[in-house]
């Protein structure tokens, strides 16, 4: 007899749950999925990734089954009122880098949650990844504390709860030749200069998998790239046409690429420094072991 009232109230709360959805289908501006498992006799709500502003009924299971097929969507209610559309945000870190923060030190310090919050202010930014791949001091000589700040950098990062660092990619040395140019031209005679050249290897293939990932799961109804890389332009198009996801692009340098353009994105930002100067980290950051200070040169 217990088990039956229990079973009742349960049944009762979900129906009174589809009601208030229905009710408010027409009236907000976001729906997001979820999963039913019948539990026998009992329902168990439960929430998606990226998912937030509602509770969860759970129960212990003796053996369970998902059924998504029950109830696709439910519209849900977040505590603060309307909400505003969810996205997610991709950051090719060497490409934000070289940039924009190579030549701005004073904005290396940067707060990425805070400066998505600040920049796509017309959406609840739920997430951020950021991929990029750890420096090695055998890479420039003349520096060989970078390692030590991108450290720094990365674990104050890691505080973040909105944040994915991303940071397996590599970086490789070899050697190549350039060009001298002076006061931003070449001079005769053209002269050739031995060199290193690094490049990041393996940052825009993880963003672009995650990009298609998460809008084949539709865990989002925007997704937002942060790059000017034109090797991000097919994932783009893909995401868009096969999944039919809304995707944006916010570019580091004042210039749009072409090939993105071609893909169809749905709207393009320059991501102006301004915003990034005034969405810094605290000079010094809490981290589980020991705090965590901004580098003096990033000041």
């Amino acid at each position: 007899m217990v088990i039956g009232c229990i079973t009742g109230l349960i049944i009762g709360l979900a129906r009174w749950l589809l009601q208030i959805g229905a009710d408010r289908r027409h009236s907000l501006t976001m729906t997001r999925q979820v999963s039913l498992r019948i539990v026998p006799p009992l329902l168990v709500l439960q929430r998606l990734p990226y998912t937030q502003g509602f509770g969860e009924i759970s129960v212990l299971p003796r053996g369970h089954r998902t059924v998504q097929s029950l109830i696709p969507r439910l519209v849900l209610v977040h505590a603060g009122g309307m909400d505003k559309p969810p996205a997610l945000v991709y950051v090719d870190g060497f490409n934000l880098y070289k940039g924009q923060l190579e030549s701005r030190p004073a904005n290396k310090w940067l707060d990425l949650v805070a400066l998505f919050d600040d920049v796509l202010d017309d959406f609840d930014v739920q997430h951020v990844h950021y991929f990029t791949a750890r420096i090695k001091g055998r890479m420039n000589p003349e520096d060989p504390k970078a390692p030590d700040r991108q450290d720094a950098y990365i674990r104050a990062l890691r505080t973040l709860r909105r944040l994915t660092v991303h940071d397996d990619s590599l970086f490789t040395v070899h050697h190549g030749d350039a060009r001298e140019w002076i006061d931003g031209k070449e001079q005769p005679p053209l002269t050739r200069h031995h060199v290193y050249k690094v490049q990041e290897k393996g940052s825009d293939v993880k963003l672009a998998t995650q990009l298609l990932m998460d809008s084949l799961d539709g865990l989002a109804q925007t997704y937002v790239v942060v790059s000017s890389d034109s090797d991000l332009a097919r994932p783009i198009e893909v995401a868009k046409q096969r999944f039919g996801a809304r995707v944006g692009v916010l570019y580091p340098r004042d210039a749009r690429t072409k090939l993105f353009e071609r893909a169809g994105v749905d709207f393009s930002l320059y991501l102006r420094p301004a915003f990034a100067a005034r969405n810094q980290l605290p000079d010094v950051v809490q981290t589980p072991k020991r705090p965590v200070h901004r580098p003096p040169s990033w000041k």
